[in-house]
């Protein structure tokens, strides 16, 4: 998969998840990441889709997969925070 087609997958799970489109948002979120495992960003958006379909647990994990990648990544940082201090 191209990058272009990695961003437009993840420009369609944006657009599903303001939808409420959240299942539709989250496989495209995965399909991104099974061509780039590494993509922060897409760790991220997918842990927000997995908060809005009222997943937390798969939130935290994606939160802190992009956290694994980008230690510095200031909102899944506070995203995570939240979660976890909200159970």
């Amino acid at each position: 998969m191209a990058p272009q087609d990695i961003n437009t997958y993840n420009l369609l799970g944006i657009v599903l998840r303001k939808q409420s489109r959240y299942h539709e948002a989250i496989s495209a979120y995965q399909r991104a990441i099974e061509h780039a495992p590494d993509d922060e960003n897409l760790h991220f958006n997918l842990g927000r889709a997995f908060i809005e379909a009222n997943n937390k647990d798969l939130a935290i994990q994606e939160f802190e997969k992009a956290l694994e990648i980008s230690p510095n990544f200031e909102v899944a940082k506070r995203m995570l925070d939240r979660l976890l201090n909200s159970q």
